[in-house]
């Protein structure tokens, strides 16, 4: 699992520039001195919490060789992040040019400092050893879950981190751990109801009924979804099989740009036909991928579902309805992909400026 950190709006370079290889060179460099004077490892108690829980664990700062520190500091901070690409024309010589550029938003969910032990009023002596630093602090409510998205074009993503870093003299060794918010739900259980009809000419002469009743609006991963589906075909048209799919909405504001997909996300396909002036009645077991991401609610990263469900209409445009549901985290449950291949450098990586 990979932390994000280090965000801003500014414009980035390119991994391919000198200067990029030199920074990079640089920070390894840095990064390889502090590996060696000691590291800090960051336990979280509970795989995840809900909004208003005490968030509880330890730091363990494990030094190999004497060095000189005031404190150590702790930061919480909750945040909204998202990126896009965004096409721009310009004039440059007399002609007109096409540049892509990387864009960057971030709205802070909360942020707070502290300091979880002091060393002392000025630069103190540390030896080498294990130092342990048990830390808690309570979530803020209505909070959104966390979440992450790979887009094409952009991306976005709700992020709680918690880092701790020795405040001493030269290069501070510090590290940052991800807390998994599962959202609280507030909607009410309920049953839905959605219904369609479509009209057919050229050789279909008739209209096709659809009807669909979902046994409840809220689920977790691994659910079975009943659908009571219900087809009147008055049509000379056939319904070759029906189709339940699960399809994930996803929105992400960056700046001044409004980004959205629809993603499908699972299908099945049940070998019901509905030939012309015939009906259907029955039920349609769809189950839920156990790997689905929970819904969120942020505000410039956000996170929905509905359900497809169709009639495959013979040469013609499908009849469909879309239930919206949402998906919530069984509680105490990590998500194995939540932060799946989320690299913070990759997303900050800086399009070429033609093409």
């Amino acid at each position: 699992m990979s932390e994000p950190q280090n965000y801003s709006s500014s414009p980035v370079v390119s991994p391919k520039s000198p200067q990029s290889s030199v920074l990079s060179s640089i920070k390894n460099a840095v990064n390889t001195v502090v590996r060696d004077m000691g590291k800090i490892t960051i336990h979280i108690d509970r795989p995840s919490y809900i909004p208003g829980e005490t968030v509880t664990g330890r730091a363990e700062l494990v030094l190999k060789e004497e060095i000189s520190a005031r404190s150590m500091k702790v930061k919480w901070k909750g945040y909204e992040w998202t990126t896009a690409t965004v096409v721009e024309e310009y004039y440059s010589g007399g002609k007109m040019h096409v540049r892509r550029r990387r864009i960057y938003d971030t709205r802070v969910l909360y942020k707070q400092t502290g300091i979880a032990h002091t060393y002392g009023a000025n630069a103190t002596t540390v030896s080498p050893g294990t130092y342990v630093y048990p830390f808690q602090f309570i979530l803020p409510h209505n909070i959104p879950g966390s979440f992450y998205h790979d887009g094409l074009g952009f991306k976005g993503a709700i992020i709680y981190e918690i880092k701790f870093r020795v405040d001493m003299l030269g290069i501070d060794i510090k590290n940052v751990a991800v807390v998994q918010v599962q959202e609280i739900c507030n909607k009410i259980p309920e049953m839905l109801h959605e219904e369609n009809d479509k009209k057919f000419l050229f050789g279909g002469s008739g209209k096709l009924f659809l009807k669909v009743d979902v046994d409840k609006n809220i689920y977790e991963p691994g659910e079975h979804v009943v659908v009571n589906c219900s087809v009147r075909n008055d049509s000379l048209k056939d319904v070759e099989r029906l189709k339940v799919k699960l399809m994930q909405d996803v929105k992400v504001k960056c700046q001044h740009e409004d980004e959205s997909s629809v993603v499908e996300i699972h299908r099945m396909v049940y070998p019901f036909s509905v030939k012309a002036k015939s009906s259907f009645q029955g039920e349609l077991i769809f189950e839920i991928p156990t790997e689905v991401l929970p819904s969120c609610t942020g505000i410039i990263a956000s996170n929905q579902y509905h359900l497809d469900v169709e009639c495959d209409v013979t040469m013609a445009f499908d009849l469909e309805v879309h239930p919206k549901i949402t998906i919530v985290a069984p509680r105490g449950r990590t998500i194995s992909n939540l932060y799946q291949d989320f690299n913070k450098n990759s997303w900050r990586e800086q399009p070429d400026n033609h093409f």
